[in-house]
């Protein structure tokens, strides 16, 4: 339809397509005798309510499948579960076998080994000279030697008896050398679930293509590399680790995500902020209690009674080692999350939206349009006296709803 297509400056028209993949400024496409500005174009108001409804037809399109996939698979969910997991089911099956006729040709290979040396053992001749000399020569006690001979004659007896007893047992162990072989095992036993595979939440990881934006006359090309679906409900916070794992809260858990996969899911009622303390703990609000939780396990390390709801701006706060922040309406209070103990309280007269550290221990403020820099070390001044030396920054029209701190390099 032509009223679906970009109108060009000459009064021409072309599809959205033919538009976005040019440069900047580009020769016109319809009637070649003149130049076009890309974003003057897309900013006409014609073209940007034709691009605004070829979007909601195409995003339409998509809710309409999806609302079609859910009735159709609504109508009979215990199959449609049975058949999402015959893809796992059978991955297991063919694991096992896959295992299986590995261990019966290995089995059959050292089989064959053994076949072969015993063959090669059965080859070789005991030496007859060998045997001969050891025949038994039964002891007779000479009657006619004096003592002296006698000892002298028993002992050299004996020699030949431990020379012989020696010769013997090594023949008999060259005859029965198969028993001296032995099958090596692992010192440790095996890990069954290590060897055969575990089962695992995966995410769907998706190649976004790339979209374009029109932004105050401005357009900009966004392209996602990677997304994950989840499937929660709703993200209320998220945070990644020292060490690169990802910890999602959601409403009533917690997920731990490693390289893109869910290792872990935690019960946390009522959890809406969260930080990482450091590669072994993290922090979630909860009803009015801070609770500090073992990453790996989810297990409870120490529970802060707060006596109001909390909420995390960023996490690992501020100062020295064992310090935690939170925030909750006007009121920051800073504890040491080992003990669970209340270092200090700071209340501002309005609401603080949110806040940040910046360098050399202070912390930033937004308080309605304006920033507050604090200097929270000094614990044993008055808030008031604090609140009189703090360092203010005007500029903002509307209220501050976001800060993030540079570094030394700005």
């Amino acid at each position: 339809m032509e009223g679906d297509k970009i109108t060009l400056p000459c009064g021409f028209t072309t599809a959205y397509q033919n538009i976005i993949n040019q440069p900047d400024n580009f020769e016109c496409i319809v009637c070649k005798d003149h130049v076009v500005n890309k974003q003057e174009c897309l900013s006409m108001k014609r073209n940007v309510l034709v691009t605004k409804q070829e979007k909601v037809k195409n995003e339409y399109e998509k809710l309409k499948t999806l609302k079609e996939d859910i009735d159709r698979l609504s109508l009979d969910r215990d199959n449609t579960l049975k058949e999402s997991f015959s893809s796992i089911k059978n991955k297991v099956d063919l694991r096992r076998e896959e295992l299986k006729k590995k261990i019966d040709d290995y089995y059959f290979q050292i089989l064959e080994e053994i076949e072969n040396i015993q063959s090669e053992t059965a080859l070789i001749e005991i030496n007859k000279i060998d045997l001969e000399n050891l025949k038994l020569i039964p002891f007779s006690c000479k009657q006619n030697y004096d003592p002296q001979d006698k000892l002298s004659y028993l002992d050299e007896y004996l020699r030949d008896i431990d020379r012989k007893i020696l010769n013997l047992n090594k023949l008999i162990g060259e005859l029965k050398i198969g028993e001296f072989y032995k099958l090596t095992t692992p010192k440790d036993d095996l890990n069954i679930s290590n060897f055969f595979g575990k089962i695992e939440f995966e995410v769907n990881l998706e190649k976004q293509e790339q979209k374009s934006v029109l932004i105050d006359g401005s357009i900009y090309q966004l392209t996602c590399h990677k997304s994950l679906d989840i499937g929660q409900k709703s993200i209320c916070d998220f945070e990644f680790t020292f060490d690169n794992k990802l910890l999602i809260a959601e409403n009533d858990f917690i997920y731990l995500y490693r390289n893109s996969k869910c290792q872990k899911k935690y019960l946390n009622e009522n959890s809406e902020k969260l930080c990482a303390i450091n590669n072994e703990l993290f922090a979630v609000d909860c009803n009015g209690k801070i609770l500090i939780s073992e990453i790996e396990t989810g297990n409870y390390y120490v529970t802060i009674e707060t006596g109001r709801r909390c909420f995390f701006s960023r996490c690992l706060m501020i100062f020295r080692n064992d310090k935690l922040m939170s925030l909750s309406n006007r009121t920051i209070a800073i504890w040491n999350y080992k003990t669970g103990k209340r270092i200090l309280e700071y209340t501002e007269e309005k609401r603080i939206s949110v806040f940040d550290e910046v360098l050399n221990g202070y912390i930033c403020l937004a308080i309605e349009s304006l920033i507050k820099i604090v200097d929270l070390s000094f614990s044993n001044c008055d808030p008031q006296d604090l609140r009189n030396k703090s360092k203010v920054l005007r500029g903002h029209n509307k209220n501050v709803t976001c800060l993030r701190s540079l570094d030394e390099k700005g």
